[in-house]
């Protein structure tokens, strides 16, 4: 099976596991800080996102765009774990994984790469749009437009720990004055695609209790 391939039936097998881990996730979550220990272990899935196919009119032009913004999601992802109090940070193509012939459904995959890694607690994240500025620093036709979902849950129980969500199109300050703080952080700049991700993940990666 070649590459692309391969990257198509995990991008599809991951996405309907992350229905399962939402749904099964629904259930009570601790209300304490005082009962969250930060994990010894964590699986990175690498990013996916819902257009393994151009099935749905996406331009090649997006599609592309959406495959070269998982990979560098991963790269921010996996550098910030390495940085917080999780001592073991395993990446998923580290492991010798083989989807075909996986028992237990989607369920069932998930614990297959919790068994692979001898480690129970998985991230992952999806990437829906990831779309360039055109233009530069300080004049834009379209400014840089980044969304994400990010889970991380229980492999053996199938419960979600944490979740979060980014969704941002940079906006000029006249056009919302409620956005000086953050306007002033990126030095009243229009920012890249890349730069805007890179907030997005520190902000939610720092947000989650299990990490820090």
């Amino acid at each position: 099976m070649n590459i692309f391939l391969r990257s198509i039936r995990l991008s599809g097998l991951l996405l309907a596991c992350l229905v399962l881990a939402s749904c099964a996730g629904q259930g009570k979550r601790s209300s304490s800080a005082d009962d969250i220990t930060p994990l010894s272990c964590i699986v990175v899935v690498p990013t996916t996102t819902p257009y393994a196919q151009n099935s749905d009119g996406l331009s090649t032009v997006n599609l592309e765009s959406l495959q070269e913004g998982a990979a560098y999601v991963d790269t921010v992802v996996l550098e910030e774990l390495r940085a917080s109090k999780v001592d073991t940070v395993i990446e998923t193509a580290q492991l010798r994984l083989e989807l075909e012939g996986i028992q237990g459904g989607r369920l069932g995959a998930l614990r297959e790469i919790a068994a692979e890694s001898q480690c129970n607690f998985v991230l992952m994240t999806v990437l829906t749009e990831f779309q360039q500025r055109q233009g530069g620093e300080y004049a834009v036709d379209a400014p840089a437009s980044a969304a994400f979902e990010m889970r991380l849950f229980d492999a053996e129980t199938g419960k979600t720990l944490w979740m979060a969500s980014f969704n941002e199109t940079q906006v000029s300050l006249l056009s919302n004055l409620f956005s000086f703080n953050k306007a002033q952080k990126r030095g009243f700049k229009w920012i890249t695609v890349e730069e805007l991700v890179t907030q997005g993940l520190i902000e939610k990666l720092q947000e989650c209790p299990y990490l820090n």
